[in-house]
């Protein structure tokens, strides 16, 4: 097949690029010289013409070069149109419009000797491509229409489709939005036909724009990706940075720089592929913007000169200087020529505001560098207030330890002193009954045997002394019974151990810190002194522990004696602890608790999870 069916495709946008294997198989037909010249020309052709003419138009040129040396050397003379067409392309992609039209023209003439209907709508709507892109709006339709009108003379689907997007195109620049819309949908619906896709993303992209000069960006955005999705599948790098740029210039128009930057990266990477000057012009001055916009003045002077570069590179003053020969670009020309003239004065501001920005950059880093050195200063004189509050927390916190392990050995003592104080007068107190009760009837009973050895030759009185002898001693054995049974009963419980320990939580409660409560249950049983002494010591070694180690709120003491076992049970929600490790750590006291009760014969049973708090229970067998 003829090159000439490509060419329908519009140069702006392109078409995708061949596969590896495509293309190494255009280089074998190309070489092999067995094959038919017509074929020969045709793969070459088409290897320029994908491979090269976007991506590479310097090596597009040396290409057509030898493509015409060729044609003419086998006398291919309806091949030379095609040729003529490539170089059109190439002088498109460089920008050079003058030379683009020769050639175009050229190519028109001999497609038309030879009758060849299908290069002849190619033609046309190349040449009217290039009148557009100078803005002659009224030559564009002419020829877009006559590429038209032949197209469906011979019922060409293909350039029916390219023509009408062409014509929607001149529409949409000249804002008849609609009638554009109308041309549009018509080529849209030519593609779905044809299950065309290169003209399909093409048209999209052209929908796209329409919606975006309606200011309909959800819509406009929308098209836009349509059409991206399709040239990303045919690996059409030029249709991809046509359509990043569009959607670029979308979050330029809203403002949203950062999506602007990421889109105009890729629009950028993707014109580096195609080598499209143009593309990366434009590319790079979205960047300019974008990061302009967020004061990354960095790289913003950085894309303005590469925008600036291409924009040289582009010769834009030479191409205007041609074209002036030409009558309808004389308007064109002097628009340029502003346009250069705004450019130029853009750098200017842009310089002096890169300039002031400096001034003020560096006036702002003076001034963070001294409130950072202030911000210093203060951050580091709260510190150090902060850690001397902290000291004084802690001395402050050891010092109510202190206070509260002073207060408990006090209360040891004292309640020590009031336990043998209070022993002292149950010793007292028992001697007085013993003299006064059990000392008087002794006394009795000695006065009644002196009676007895008096009188014991007179056998009448002898049984009335014995038995009041016996009555007596009777009565000394109940008074004996009497002060140990009543008297003593559950003396030491109630008046020693219970007062002590009762007293012992209401003192360390008094700090307001820590609330302890003690209930006692039956305990009725006499304790010896030492046995007090040392239940005492271990309920109040158990509090000293609540007190320095716990950070409990509330704590609870419960005494409860069942027959000959007094149990003991304290509770506390504090932080608890390992078990595991509590033996190994100093100052918890526990081991001295443990070796008292294991002294006393009893048990020691303690539960606790850290964060739970703790329950200890102690059971002491009563003799």
């Amino acid at each position: 097949m003829k090159i000439k069916i490509a060419f329908a495709i519009t140069i702006l946008l392109g078409i995708s690029s061949f596969s590896q294997t495509q293309k190494d198989s255009l280089l074998r037909i190309w070489k092999n010289t067995s094959i038919a010249d017509s074929l020969r020309a045709n793969a070459l052709s088409n290897l320029i013409f994908n491979e090269y003419q976007y991506k590479k138009p310097d090596s597009a040129l040396l290409l057509i070069e030898n493509l015409e040396n060729f044609i003419q050397a086998k006398k291919l003379v309806k091949h030379q149109a095609d040729a003529l067409i490539l170089k059109g392309n190439v002088f498109t992609v460089n920008g050079d419009n003058l030379k683009a039209i020769e050639y175009y023209q050229k190519a028109l003439k001999n497609y038309e000797t030879f009758h060849d209907s299908k290069g002849i709508t190619t033609a046309l709507n190349n040449i009217g491509r290039v009148y557009k892109s100078i803005w002659n709006f009224d030559k564009a339709l002419d020829y877009y229409n006559r590429s038209l009108q032949i197209a469906i003379a011979i019922n060409d689907k293909t350039s029916q489709s390219r023509a009408l997007v062409n014509i929607g195109n001149i529409y949409n620049d000249k804002f008849k939005m609609d009638e554009a819309l109308t041309y549009y949908t018509k080529s849209l619906e030519l593609n779905l036909e044809l299950n065309d896709k290169v003209g399909e993303s093409i048209t999209l992209q052209n929908i796209g724009l329409n919606y975006t000069k309606r200011k309909e960006y959800d819509k406009a955005l929308d098209y836009f990706m349509q059409s991206l999705s399709i040239s990303e599948a045919l690996n059409d790098y030029y249709s991809q940075s046509n359509n990043l740029i569009a959607i670029a210039q979308l979050y330029y128009t809203q403002k949203n720089y950062p999506q602007l930057i990421k889109y105009s990266n890729k629009a950028l990477e993707a014109a580096e592929k195609v080598n499209s000057i143009q593309l990366q012009n434009r590319a790079n001055f979205f960047l300019y913007q974008g990061y302009k916009a967020l004061n990354n003045f960095t790289k913003a002077l950085y894309h303005h000169e590469e925008s600036i570069k291409f924009l040289d590179s582009l010769n834009i003053a030479e191409t205007e200087k041609r074209i002036q020969e030409i009558e309808f670009e004389k308007q064109r020309s002097t628009d340029s020529i502003i346009n250069q003239q705004n450019a130029l004065k853009q750098k200017l501001v842009f310089d002096q505001e890169i300039e002031i920005k400096k001034r003020e950059n560096k006036i702002i880093l003076i001034a963070f560098t001294g409130i950072f050195i202030l911000i210093s200063f203060i951050a580091y004189l709260i510190y150090t207030r902060v850690k001397r509050q902290q000291r004084i927390l802690e001395q402050e916190k050891e010092l109510e330890i202190q206070k509260k392990e002073k207060l408990l050995k006090e209360q040891e003592l004292s309640t020590i002193d009031a336990m043998l104080e209070g022993q002292e007068k149950e010793r007292k107190r028992l001697a007085m009954d013993l003299h006064d009760s059990i000392g008087a009837t002794l006394s009795a009973v000695k006065l009644q045997f002196n009676h007895l050895a008096k009188n014991k030759d007179q056998i009448l009185e002898m049984e009335d002394l014995f038995y009041k002898t016996s009555t007596l001693i009777d009565q000394a054995y109940a008074e004996v019974r009497s002060i140990s049974h009543l008297k003593y009963s559950g003396v030491m419980a109630k008046e020693g151990l219970l007062p002590a320990i009762y007293s012992l939580a209401k003192n360390a409660s008094a700090q307001g810190t820590l609330k302890i409560e003690v209930q006692d249950f039956g305990v009725t049983h006499i304790f010896d002194a030492t046995t007090e002494v040392a239940i005492f010591r271990i309920i109040q070694e158990l509090i000293t522990n609540i007190i320095k180690h716990s950070h409990a709120a509330e704590a609870n003491i419960s005494l409860t004696q069942h027959k000959m076992m007094l149990t003991i049970m304290v509770e506390d929600n504090g932080i608890g602890f390992n078990k595991k490790t509590i033996y190994s750590k100093k100052g918890m006291g526990l081991s001295s608790v443990e070796k008292r009760i294991e002294h006393m014969d009893g048990t020691l049973d303690i539960d606790s999870t850290p964060g739970k708090g703790t329950t200890i229970i102690i059971e002491l067998p009563l003799k």
